[in-house]
């Protein structure tokens, strides 16, 4: 999660990110350690971040493992979008 907070992602780049944790999940998951499991579970939902369209955005964020987040750490998820800082998005969360 501190590597995504170091770089604002275009929809291209969080498709790339998507497919990789999606990957990674998946070697993770075959270990059998459920522990791991809910944590590349939210690092799934929090790829998503970076390509759900903005109407689509408060779902995401108040359903499944990104609603057990704080508010802040998700506001710096949606700030890393490349349109989170000029449509407003971070503000809608507030």
């Amino acid at each position: 999660m501190e590597h995504l907070r170091k770089f604002v992602v275009s929809v291209a780049g969080g498709l790339v990110l998507v497919k990789d944790v999606s990957k990674y999940r998946e070697a993770i998951g075959s270990f059998g350690i459920p522990a791991l499991n809910d944590r590349f579970s939210i690092l799934q939902d929090i790829s998503n971040i970076f390509v759900v369209q903005p109407t689509a955005l408060k779902s995401l964020l108040e359903e499944g493992p990104l609603a057990r987040l704080d508010r802040a750490t998700v506001q710096g998820f949606v700030q890393m979008r490349e349109d989170g800082r000029t449509s407003g998005l971070v503000r809608q969360f507030l």
